[in-house]
């Protein structure tokens, strides 16, 4: 009985410490904040509705499902298709993990022929398994991925215009 109470108890103290390592506050200090926006925000030569078209079709050709998307707004939001697989641990066994990234994007009107836009990726790792479930989201931090998503919006913005001149 004494055994079988210590395994219960020891069951129940990893089940806790498996919930507590699932918390994860990133703080970013403020100057890593800045250049985090700072990033994640390009300034284009546009009206706000071709800004936003050029936004919706560059995710859709990445390969991003959108979820929602709001013109009068400028905001949308959309997902990567997820990847999954199996992981394994030694105290918790086998388990499934599955990875997806995020992204929301704003576009703003900057007086009549400016747009501003923001995207943010954020990728989110679950993991279940035999104890319970973790999920950990971790905003995007390379400026290679901003660029070459901006770049992409500079060219369909750049056509867009041309069809309407």
């Amino acid at each position: 009985m004494k055994n079988t109470l210590k395994l219960i108890a020891s069951i129940a103290i990893l089940t806790m410490l498996s919930a507590c390592a699932s918390i994860n506050h990133s703080v970013l200090a403020p100057q890593d904040e800045l250049a985090l926006q700072d990033m994640q925000t390009r300034d284009f030569e546009s009206n706000q509705k071709i800004a936003f078209a050029s936004v919706l079709s560059v995710l859709q050709d990445v390969g991003y499902i959108v979820e929602a998307a709001d013109g009068n707004s400028g905001l949308i939001t959309a997902k990567s298709p997820s990847s999954s697989g199996i992981s394994y641990n030694l105290l918790w066994g086998f388990g499934k993990k599955n990875a997806q990234t995020r992204v929301t994007a704003f576009v703003e009107p900057i007086g009549s022929e400016i747009s501003k836009i923001r995207l943010n990726f954020v990728t989110n790792t679950a993991d279940t398994n035999l104890y319970g479930a973790s999920s950990v989201d971790k905003p995007l931090e390379d400026p290679a991925v901003y660029n070459a998503v901006f770049e992409r919006v500079a060219e369909a913005i750049f056509v867009r215009q041309s069809l309407t001149e």
